[in-house]
């Protein structure tokens, strides 16, 4: 009896919009020689995605993400917006706003010691912070075309944002207190329309 293994394609974590496969395009054509990509990565206070670095790349890692054709499946599980106003270098358990909900026309600028890799790092960082609003992001999948299938908010997430925040049996981090007053992570899944 012979068995025949179907495999299904892995449908594409990001969709790029005509501008941002241009953008890509014209960053490889002044790339340095060796150059097989650009790396889209997210850093410490990035990690809800709206934050990020783009770096060349000159060898494929393990788990690179691939997107090589426009379409597919967009599909993000990060922070939630609202919790990106609130201080998370307090020490007790207290939520304290520390940045505005809705974003001026400027970034937010911060300068701290070491980096979000290697805190100790003898470098002053320099942050440039966008923080963005729920229909912001809503926005901006509608006019890239995409039709949302699911929007799901969280009172936990997969990391410790804040110092005091609880890991519960299941893994996820918590407040300690009253966990359900504030969305913690939210995910969005978006088709093409």
């Amino acid at each position: 009896m012979t068995v025949e293994t179907k495999i299904r394609a892995r449908p594409a974590a990001v969709i790029l919009t005509p501008a941002a496969e241009q953008r890509i395009a014209d960053l490889m054509a002044t790339a340095p020689e060796g150059t097989i990509g650009v790396k889209l990565s997210t850093p410490r206070r990035g990690c809800s995605g709206l934050a990020y670095s783009v770096d060349y790349v000159t060898e494929e890692a393990k788990f690179d993400e691939k997107i090589e054709t426009p379409g597919g499946i967009f599909y993000i599980v990060e922070a939630h917006p609202l919790l990106q106003i609130f201080d998370d270098r307090v020490a007790e358990p207290a939520l304290r706003l520390l940045y505005p909900y809705f974003h001026g026309r400027e970034p937010i600028r911060e300068e701290h010691p070491g980096c979000y890799s290697t805190p100790d790092a003898p470098i002053t960082s320099v942050e440039h912070i966008w923080l963005h609003t729920v229909s912001d992001l809503i926005n901006a999948l509608a006019r890239a075309g995409l039709r949302i299938e699911t929007f799901d908010e969280y009172p936990f997430l997969g990391w410790r944002f804040f110092p005091w925040m609880e890991r519960d049996a299941d893994g996820w981090w918590r407040l300690p207190e009253r966990p359900e007053r504030v969305p913690l992570m939210y995910s969005i899944r978006a088709l093409k329309a």
